[in-house]
């Protein structure tokens, strides 16, 4: 593996006689050359997590996304510190133990509405309608519909421990139950 240049034309480099930029350059390759190998250095690489999301990134993702309009976005990041579902560490967003019960929960019984293309999609439909283009009452008792609907069922159905607790393997020492991971009022604890 490599990485570097060739130069079609040397122009300024030329001028600059005591500049080494050879550790840069590749010779001039073409597809089916045979390369001869004159060193192998093995290496290893551990695959890392991706990087915590920081305010300039978490804008430029919604942005990407089509999600949310500049106007928004410094409301959408208030609104995460507000609720205590991030904290910030070294400038970026960690999220808290409440948000990944949160998580669980929305992605467990609410895929739908919080899937990125329909964020998008609402919102184009929105812009839509304040442009005069769009069914106001049509739009709003579709999803209204849907939503009441997926409420009704996941309250009859899910209760909370559902997604505030995680069976472990580990076994309890005194009644050798398996212990569960809870979340309670100052965080998650083993119980």
């Amino acid at each position: 593996k490599t990485s570097g240049s060739t130069i079609e034309f040397p122009g300024f480099l030329d001028a600059y006689a005591d500049h080494d930029h050879t550790q840069t350059i590749l010779p001039k390759l073409s597809e089916g050359d045979k390369l001869k190998i004159t060193n192998i250095t093995p290496s290893q690489h551990f695959t890392e997590p991706p990087a915590r999301y920081t305010e300039a990134s978490i804008v430029k993702t919604l942005e990407e996304l089509g999600i949310g309009r500049p106007s928004t976005y410094a409301t959408i990041i208030s609104t995460l510190k507000k609720r205590a579902y991030v904290e910030m560490e070294n400038k970026q967003f960690v999220p808290t133990d409440i948000a990944d019960v949160i998580n669980k929960f929305l992605t467990l019984y609410f895929t739908d509405y919080i899937d990125y293309q329909f964020t998008a999609k609402m919102e184009d439909e929105l812009d839509d309608i304040s442009r005069g283009d769009g069914n106001k009452e049509k739009l709003l008792d579709a999803f209204w519909t849907d939503l009441h609907g997926t409420v009704e069922r996941v309250s009859k159905t899910v209760k909370r421990s559902d997604v505030s607790h995680e069976q472990l393997e580990e076994k309890c020492p005194e009644c050798n139950k398996n212990l569960v991971l809870k979340l309670g009022r100052h965080g998650k604890f083993i119980g």
